[in-house]
């Protein structure tokens, strides 16, 4: 470009290559970053995967009183448990190539998503501990064999689960 001798076009394209040739070596990191965290989180998520099936977590749902377990087909809560770590590892290795890049919004705005998903998931694990206390409250009223124990176990359930709900709601940060 330098030999055309036009200095309109070979000064804005010689700035615009070296832009470029500076910013390889952060866009290579950037690419070895994302590469490395996906690589740990999906070791770490195959473990959390293994760790949870070992200690019984499937049963989770039966344990809170929403049902039996999953079907052989369907995902068991100790893979979508492991899903999501595995995603949140990865999205923590954007977030820092994104740093790394300088895409500081973007990396802002990803940081955000994890932060709302994480109160979404605090959020269903204070639901789920409530429906849980709930069907022992109501297991409990009932072994007291009072006169209106078929009455206020129900009461008592309906009540744990809308104070469990109004707290996941609060804690979600979708009411007050």
């Amino acid at each position: 470009l330098n030999a055309l001798d036009i200095e309109a076009v070979s000064q804005p394209a010689s700035d615009m290559l070296t832009i470029l040739l500076n910013a390889l070596p952060a866009i290579f990191g950037a690419f070895l970053l994302i590469g490395i965290a996906y690589f740990v989180a999906r070791m770490v998520g195959g473990f959390t995967t293994s760790f949870l099936t070992g200690i019984g977590f499937d049963k989770i749902l039966s344990w809170v009183g929403l049902g039996v377990e999953p079907d052989e087909g369907r995902r068991m809560p100790s893979e979508i448990v492991g899903y999501l770590v595995t995603v949140g590892i990865i999205l923590f290795g954007v977030i820092e190539a994104s740093n790394l890049l300088g895409f500081t919004i973007l990396a802002d705005l990803v940081s955000e998503f994890l932060v709302a998903g994480g109160q979404v998931l605090l959020g269903l694990i204070v639901f789920g501990l409530g429906l849980y206390l709930a069907g022992l409250a109501d297991k409990v009223v009932r072994n007291t064999g009072g006169s209106q124990a078929h009455v206020l176990a129900p009461a008592a359930r309906i009540a744990v689960i809308v104070f469990s709900s109004a707290l996941a709601l609060r804690q979600i940060g979708i009411a007050q």
